[in-house]
C-alpha cells in the first residue's frame, strides 16, 4: 500500500493556490482578483503614454496662488533665524508667532529661488508631480492590481486632482501622502519596515501641516493589523509579533512634536484650524473649508471629478453584494490575513477622507490620492468578468460624457433676477448616479439577458468571441484611449493659454503663465520701491506673500497665513472694511493706516475709494491689475498724493502715469481739478494706453457735476471711431476691445437714462457685438465680424 503523500502546510501570509475548474460556472468567477496577472503589452505601453500626457497636462494647468511668494518669503524668514519669533509681516498681528509648519518646504522653495529664479520653482512643481505619479502607481501595484489598470487609474486620478496640485506645500504634502500609501502595503510583508513611515512623516511634519493626517494613518494601519489578527486567529496578544506597529504609531505622533522648533504647538495647530475648537470664531470660513454641498459651492474646479470618483467607489460594491446574495456565497473569504488588513485598512481610509472632502473641499485631493487604489482595484474586478466588462467600456465614458451635455441644458438657477451657471453638484450627481446604476441594471437584468442571448444563435459564439481572456485585457486598453484623447482635448485648450502671441498675456515667462503672475501688483510694487513707500497697509487677500517677497518694508493687514498668525478680531476689521461698512473703520482699529493696496476687480472697497466722497482715500496709482490710494488724514501720505499731482512720483512707465494721474483727476475728493485738467488727462492717459477704467470712470465725473455730459457724448464717440481702426491683433489689442466695449457701453446707459431707446439699443448692440470679439479671441477662435461705426452725419440724424 502507498505511502500516503504528506500535505504542506501553508504560512499564515501565504495565499492559497488558485483553484481552476472546468465545471464552474462563469458567473463564479466573479471573486475579487487580487493575485497580479499578466498583462497586455500594448496595454501597458498606451496606459503608460496616458500617463505621461496626464503628467504633462497637470504641469501646465494654471492657477493663481499667493501661497508661492508666501512660502519663498517664510523660507527667507527661516534662514534669517525669525522660525518661532514674533511676527514682524504684518501690524494685526501683535507679536503673535506665526505657527509655519511648512518651514522645511519654505528653505526648499527660497533655495531654488535664489539659485534659478523662478524656474527653480517650476522644476520643483515637475518634480513632485513626477514622483506623485510614480508613487500612485506603486501604490497600486502593492494592492496587487494589474500593471495597466494601475498605471490607467493612476492616470485618473492625477488628472482629477490637477486643479489642486500647484506651487505651493500642499503638493509636498500629496507626495509624502501617496509614498506613506505605499510603505504601509509595503511594511504588510515585513512589519519592520514600518519603520520607514515613520521617517517619512517626521520629514513631513516640517514641509507641511498634513503630516497629522499621516500619523493617524500609520494609528490606522495598527488598529486595522491588531484587530484582524485578533478576529482571525482568536490567540492571546503577543507583544513579540506587534511591538513595531504599535511603537511606530507612538514615535509618528512623538518625533514631530520633538524634532520640530515649534514643538507639541506642531501636533495641537491643525486641530486649532476647525470651527469648533477655535476659541474666537472667524467671521468667515475660508474658501478651501468650505463644504462641497455649501450654498455658495455650486461651481469650483474639481467639483465633477469627485462626483465620478463617487460613482466609481460606491457601484461595484454594490454589484459584488449582489452577486454574492445571488449565488448565496459570503460577501468576504478569509484567505490571506495580510491582504485583509490591506483591503480593510483602505476601505476605512477611504471612507474617512470621503467624508473630510465632503465636509471641506480641500481634501478632495486627499480623497483621490487614498482612493486610487481601491478605483483600481474595483476596476479590475469589473473588467473580468465577461457581464461586466463591455459594458464598463461603452457605458462609463458615455456616462462621463453626460455630465458636459446636462450642463449645457440644465436649467440656470436664478435668484434676484441674476442669472446664475447651472449647480454642478445637482448635474453631476446625476453623472454618479448613472454610473452607480449601469452595473446594477445589468446585474438584475442578467437573467432576461441570457434568455435573449440563448434565443438569438448568433450572439453565443460572438459573446464567447469577446469574453476570450485575451480580448478582456483589451478593454484596458479601450478605456485608456478615451482617458487620452480626452486629456489631449483638455492640452489643446491649455495650449491657447501658453502660446507665445497670447494677447492677453503678452509679456509673461512660463512662471508667469502657471501662477497667473498678471493677477499680481507687480508693477505697483516697483511704485512702491521706487518711491521709497513704507508703513502699514490695508492689502488684497492674495497679495500678503508677495507683498511681503517684494515689498519687506510694508507692514500688511491680513494674508494667507490667516489662522495661523492672525487674531480673529483683524479677519472680522478686514471683513468690514472690504465690505465698505465705515470710511472711519481704518482709523478706528488703532493701527495707523497709510496706503490701500487692492486689486481693481469690482468690489465694495475699491468703489468706496472712487466714488464716496467722504472716504478720505486718494488713488496715487492705477493699472490694470490693482490699486494704490493714499490716506489723506496721515501727513505723509498727503504728502506723497501732493507728489502725485506734481509729477514729482516714479512711475514704472509712461502708460501707468497718464493713467494713474486720470484716475486721480476724476475721483478726486476735493473740487482742486478743473475740468480742463480732468479732460486733458483723460485724453493724455487714452491716447497713450487705452484704459477701460477711465472710460468707466467718466459717467461718475459727470454725475458730479466734475464733467458735462455733452463733452463725455462727443469725447466717448470721437474716441470710438478713433480705436475702430486700431489694429486688435498686436500688442494690448485685447486692451483696445474692451476700451471700445466700456464706451459703447457707457453711451447705451446715458442714452437710456435720457429716454433715446433708438440710440440706447444701437449701442447695447455694439457693445454687445464687441463682448462676443472677446470671448472669441479668448477661446482662440475666428474673429466675429462688428458692424461699422455710422458717420457723425448719421449718429446726428439717429439723435433727431
Amino acid at each position: 500500500m502507498a505511502a500516503r503523500p504528506r500535505s504542506r502546510r501553508r504560512q499564515p501570509d501565504q495565499a492559497p493556490p488558485r483553484e481552476v475548474s472546468t465545471d464552474r460556472p462563469a458567473d463564479a468567477r466573479l471573486e475579487p482578483q487580487i493575485e497580479m496577472q499578466r498583462d497586455n503589452i500594448l496595454a501597458v505601453v498606451i496606459s503608460l503614454a496616458m500617463l505621461l500626457l496626464v503628467a504633462v497636462l497637470v504641469f501646465f494647468t494654471p492657477r493663481m496662488t499667493g501661497d508661492t511668494f508666501m512660502t519663498i518669503a517664510g523660507g527667507q524668514d527661516v534662514l534669517d533665524g525669525k522660525l518661532g519669533k514674533p511676527d514682524d509681516w504684518a501690524s494685526t498681528t501683535k507679536d503673535r508667532v506665526w505657527i509655519n509648519q511648512s518651514w522645511g518646504t519654505g528653505v526648499l522653495f527660497h533655495t531654488a529661488h535664489r539659485w534659478l529664479g523662478y524656474n527653480g520653482i517650476v522644476a520643483i512643481k515637475a518634480l513632485l508631480i513626477a514622483a506623485l505619479a510614480t508613487f500612485l502607481v506603486l501604490g497600486t501595484w502593492e494592492f496587487g492590481v494589474r500593471p495597466s489598470i494601475g498605471i490607467m487609474a493612476s492616470a485618473a486620478a492625477l488628472s482629477a486632482a490637477r486643479h489642486f496640485i500647484d506651487m505651493r506645500a500642499n503638493v509636498v504634502g500629496l507626495t509624502c501622502l501617496a509614498l506613506l500609501i505605499c510603505i504601509l502595503y509595503w511594511s504588510g510583508r515585513s512589519r519592520h519596515r514600518i519603520w520607514w513611515g515613520v521617517i517619512l512623516v517626521t520629514i513631513w511634519s516640517h514641509m507641511h501641516g498634513s503630516f497629522i493626517f499621516g500619523t493617524g494613518m500609520i494609528g490606522l494601519w495598527t488598529l486595522t493589523h491588531l484587530s484582524v489578527t485578533w478576529f482571525e486567529s482568536r490567540q492571546p496578544f503577543r507583544w513579540s509579533e506587534h511591538w513595531p506597529s504599535i511603537v511606530a504609531t507612538c514615535l509618528a505622533l512623538a518625533l514631530p512634536a520633538l524634532t520640530s522648533p515649534l514643538g507639541v504647538t506642531n501636533l495641537t495647530q491643525p486641530f486649532t484650524l476647525l470651527p469648533n475648537l477655535q476659541t474666537d470664531a472667524w467671521p468667515i470660513m475660508a474658501v478651501e473649508m468650505r463644504p462641497i454641498f455649501n450654498k455658495v459651492n455650486k461651481a469650483f474646479s474639481g467639483l465633477r471629478e469627485y462626483f465620478v470618483l463617487l460613482g466609481l467607489l460606491a457601484t461595484p460594491a454594490i454589484v459584488w453584494l449582489l452577486y454574492c446574495f445571488d449565488v448565496k456565497r459570503p460577501f468576504w473569504e478569509r484567505r490571506n490575513m495580510r491582504r485583509t488588513v490591506t483591503f480593510l485598512f483602505t476601505l476605512a481610509l477611504v471612507a474617512v477622507a470621503v467624508a473630510m472632502a465632503i465636509k471641506a473641499r480641500r481634501f478632495i485631493p486627499v480623497a483621490l490620492i487614498v482612493a486610487t487604489p481601491l478605483v483600481a482595484f474595483e476596476i479590475q474586478w469589473l473588467l473580468s468578468h465577461r457581464w461586466f466588462v463591455w459594458p464598463t467600456v461603452v457605458c462609463l465614458p458615455a456616462a462621463i460624457g453626460l455630465g458636459p451635455y446636462l450642463e449645457s441644458v440644465w436649467p440656470a438657477d436664478s435668484a434676484q433676477h441674476v442669472t446664475a451657471p447651472a449647480d454642478l453638484r445637482k448635474v453631476w450627481s446625476v453623472v454618479a448616479l448613472v454610473i452607480l446604476c449601469l452595473p446594477i441594471l445589468i446585474m438584475l437584468l442578467r437573467p432576461i439577458l441570457r434568455q435573449v442571448v440563448k434565443s438569438v444563435s448568433v450572439l453565443p459564439s460572438f459573446l464567447g468571441w469577446l469574453a476570450n481572456q485575451r480580448r478582456i485585457q483589451w478593454a484596458s486598453s479601450i478605456l485608456a484611449v478615451f482617458m487620452i484623447i480626452m486629456t489631449v482635448q483638455n492640452l489643446s485648450r491649455l495650449s491657447r493659454h501658453y502660446r507665445a502671441d497670447n494677447p492677453f498675456l503678452p509679456d509673461e515667462d512660463l512662471f508667469g503663465k502657471m501662477i497667473l503672475y498678471h493677477e499680481f501688483p507687480d508693477a505697483a510694487a516697483q511704485f512702491i520701491n521706487d518711491n521709497q513707500l513704507e508703513g502699514n497697509v490695508f492689502n488684497e487677500w492674495k497679495w500678503e506673500g508677495f507683498l511681503r517677497m517684494h515689498c519687506p518694508q510694508l507692514k500688511v493687514f491680513l494674508g494667507g497665513r490667516s489662522r495661523q498668525a492672525y487674531p480673529a478680531s483683524a479677519a472680522k476689521q478686514f471683513v468690514k472694511i472690504t465690505n465698505g461698512a465705515d470710511p472711519d473703520l481704518l482709523s478706528q482699529a488703532g493701527i495707523n493706516i497709510r496706503y490701500l493696496i487692492i486689486t481693481n476687480k469690482q468690489s465694495r472697497l475699491y468703489y468706496k475709494v472712487m466714488l464716496d466722497t467722504k472716504f478720505p482715500w486718494q488713488v496715487i496709482f492705477m493699472d490694470d491689475r490693482s490699486v494704490v490710494a493714499a490716506n489723506q488724514n496721515n501727513p505723509e501720505a498727503r504728502r506723497v498724493t501732493r507728489d502725485a499731482l506734481a509729477g514729482r512720483l516714479t512711475y514704472p512707465s509712461i502708460e501707468t502715469e497718464k493713467v494713474s494721474l486720470a484716475v486721480h483727476r476724476l475721483t478726486e475728493k476735493s473740487s482742486s481739478s478743473s475740468a480742463q485738467n480732468i479732460i486733458g488727462a483723460c485724453e493724455a492717459a487714452n491716447q497713450i494706453a487705452p484704459t477701460p477704467f477711465v472710460y468707466n470712470l467718466i459717467p461718475h465725473a459727470v454725475n458730479r457735476k466734475k464733467l458735462g455730459s455733452y463733452w463725455m457724448v462727443r469725447y466717448m464717440e470721437a474716441e470710438l471711431a478713433r480705436l475702430e481702426s486700431v489694429d486688435v491683433q498686436r500688442a494690448r489689442g485685447p486692451y483696445v476691445l474692451y476700451s471700445r466695449q466700456r464706451a459703447a457701453f457707457v453711451l447705451s446707459q446715458h442714452y437710456a437714462s435720457q429716454n433715446q431707446n433708438r440710440l440706447a439699443q444701437f449701442w447695447k448692440d455694439y457693445s454687445q457685438q464687441l463682448t462676443a470679439v472677446i470671448a472669441a479671441m479668448r477661446q482662440a477662435t475666428p474673429l466675429p465680424t462688428v458692424d461699422p461705426l455710422p458717420s457723425r452725419e448719421e449718429l446726428a440724424r439717429m439723435k433727431s
